[in-house]
């Protein structure tokens, strides 16, 4: 995942990273059109990288083509939220189930070291900004971490197709009523409900924590449109 790579970056990475950001915390505003000129002036890169990390941006749907030309910022909708959330509980109370039922020693201690790190954050979350952004990244590495451990390429394939939406999801939701702790300490319960093998709770866990998500996500949307 982007969020948590510690590989060398490309300049087109970087001003991929920008960008996104920029568009997750809602710095750039949904339909705002992008100026390749203000953008590779305020970065300081030529065009080339901006255009690859724009053309990597419109694939994951953080940014659409506009007809008359250039691109903006994609719009957030109701219906595209409880269509994503609809998905990400069919697949991913499924996948912590079979994980709690199945998970080796090997897989357990991943998810062990990325629970850690949860509890660190809890521990000490910093400012509300930085917080909302380092839980976004947590909440990514925990449940991408389930997903590697359950092993199906094909649902891999499709909840990353939409993570970089989630992620902007998770943003809104965030800044709601203090949703980045809860969610966090929902990482924690479900760690625990899979370390014991808990199949059944650790599923109804995952359908709550993701329905929490969801409500808050379109409260925040709603106060964004206000």
């Amino acid at each position: 995942m982007d969020w948590v790579t510690t590989e060398p970056r490309s300049m087109m990475d970087i001003v991929y990273e920008v960008l996104k950001q920029a568009i997750i915390k809602g710095e750039l505003e949904p339909g705002e059109r992008i100026v390749e000129k203000k953008i590779a002036d305020m970065l300081q890169v030529s065009r080339t990288p901006l255009r690859q990390a724009i053309r990597r941006l419109e694939a994951e749907g953080l940014l659409d083509r506009v007809r008359s030309g250039g691109v903006r910022v994609a719009e957030i909708s109701e219906g595209e939220i409880r269509e994503i959330y609809d998905v990400r509980i069919a697949l991913e109370v499924r996948i912590i189930r079979a994980v709690a039922l199945r998970i080796d020693g090997q897989g357990m201690e991943r998810l062990r070291e990325v629970t850690d790190r949860i509890r660190e954050y809890l521990a000490d979350p910093g400012e509300e900004k930085d917080a909302i952004i380092e839980q976004i990244k947590l909440g990514d590495l925990f449940h991408q971490t389930l997903y590697e451990i359950y092993g199906n390429k094909t649902c891999i394939k499709i909840l990353d197709g939409f993570q970089a939406k989630v992620n902007r999801f998770a943003y809104l939701a965030y800044s709601q009523r203090n949703r980045s702790l809860a969610s966090a300490k929902e990482h924690i319960e479900l760690f625990e409900l899979a370390s014991r093998r808990q199949a059944a709770e650790a599923g109804r866990k995952m359908e709550e924590h993701i329905l929490r998500a969801w409500e808050t996500t379109l409260e925040g949307l709603r106060n964004m449109q206000q």
